[in-house]
C-alpha cells in the first residue's frame, strides 16, 4: 500500500467538505470551511501518529526477531557440535529462514508489509486465521513475561 493509498483510505468520508458521506441528516451535513480544515488537520495528526506507532512496533518486532535468530544459531551450533548432527542442520536451516524473514521485515515499509498481509488473507484465509492464532499466543506470552 503506497502512502497515497494509505491517505486515500483515510480520506473516505471526508471528501467534498462533508462528514459521513454527505447525507441530509445533521451528522452528514456540509461542514464549514474551518471545520473542514480542522477535520483534515486531525486526520493528518492521526495518520502521523499511526505511522509512528507502526514504525515503533516494527522496530520492536525486528529487535525480538534478531534475538530469536541469535538464540536459534546458538542452539544450532550446540546441536551440530554434539551427537545430533542432522537435527543441528535442521536448526541451522530454521535459523537462516528466520534471518531472511527478519531482514524482509527490517527492509520493507509498514505499508508494504500491510499490503502483503492483505494479499495473504485474500489468497488463503485459513493461513491468515492460523497466523492470527499463533501471533495471539506469542503476544500473550510476551505480555505475561513482561509482568
Amino acid at each position: 500500500m503506497s502512502t497515497d493509498n494509505f491517505d486515500a483510505t483515510l480520506d473516505r468520508g471526508f471528501t467534498d467538505n462533508t462528514v459521513g458521506g454527505g447525507s441530509s441528516s445533521g451528522f452528514g451535513s456540509t461542514a464549514g470551511g474551518s471545520n473542514s480544515n480542522k477535520i483534515v488537520g486531525l486526520r493528518d495528526q492521526a495518520t502521523d501518529k499511526l505511522r509512528s506507532l507502526a514504525d515503533e512496533g516494527k522496530t520492536q518486532v525486528v529487535s525480538s526477531l534478531d534475538g530469536l535468530v541469535q538464540a536459534a544459531r546458538e542452539i544450532s551450533d550446540k546441536l551440530q557440535g554434539g551427537s545430533f548432527g542432522p537435527i543441528g542442520g535442521y536448526a541451522a536451516t530454521a535459523a537462516d529462514a528466520l534471518q531472511e524473514w527478519t531482514d524482509t521485515i527490517k527492509n520493507r515499509s509498514v505499508e508494504s508489509l500491510l499490503d502483503d498481509g492483505r494479499d495473504l488473507v485474500r489468497r488463503s484465509p485459513q493461513v491468515a486465521v492460523g497466523a492470527a492464532v499463533a501471533a495471539g499466543f506469542v503476544l500473550s506470552r510476551f505480555l505475561k513475561a513482561g509482568r
